[in-house]
């Protein structure tokens, strides 16, 4: 089964998005994500990658999100979301991409939808600066206290790189301008 985790870590000597994302996964590598020991103490997973599945998840989090109800629907009553021999995900990132224009015609990216989701390393937006909009829509209510299976199971769940430094805050304006936020898919 595929999870969903979001891991912060401090912006202080990560110049962009590519350090922010191999640092993270470096840091799960390291701290027994995958393995025995470590921070995890027993693995929580058996695989994972930058983005995935939900790659390009923090750029769709920070749009017009009834507009992006309303894309998704159309998408879907137009083409479908499915995929097969005839119809490969690059069509569908095509029709999607030009279904975008449509209602962002100022976006400008690589569609959030029919990535390659087992691109290890992710996409450039799969790591990000923790903006209010971020923290308010997915820091805020999911950044966890203490990491255990059953909360990081349940999808969503924020950890932090030092989240058990003494010096840790959890107040936005902390985390705000000051973390990146890097997107995760697991699986377990």
């Amino acid at each position: 089964m595929h999870a969903l985790l979001y891991v912060l870590c401090p912006k202080d000597g990560l110049a962009d998005s590519e350090a922010a994302r191999k640092h993270v996964y470096n840091w799960l590598s390291d701290n027994g994500f995958t393995g025995n020991g470590g921070l995890f103490q027993n693995y929580f997973a058996d695989w994972f990658v930058v983005g995935g599945r939900w790659s390009g998840e923090l750029t769709s989090v920070q749009m017009d999100q009834e507009k992006l109800t309303a894309l998704n629907k159309e998408f879907n009553e137009k083409f479908g979301f499915w995929i097969n021999k005839d119809i490969t995900e690059q069509m569908r990132q095509d029709q999607y991409r030009e279904l975008t224009k449509k209602y962002f015609p100022d976006y400008q990216g690589l569609p959030w939808a029919f990535r390659d989701s087992y691109q290890e390393d992710g996409y450039e937006d799969d790591a990000q600066i923790v903006n209010q909009l971020i923290y308010d829509r997915i820091i805020k209510d999911n950044l966890l206290d203490q990491i255990n299976q059953e909360k990081l199971w349940n999808g969503g769940a924020v950890i932090a790189t030092d989240m058990h430094e003494k010096e840790f805050s959890r107040k936005p304006a902390d985390l705000i301008a000051k973390y990146w936020v890097v997107v995760i898919d697991y699986h377990f």
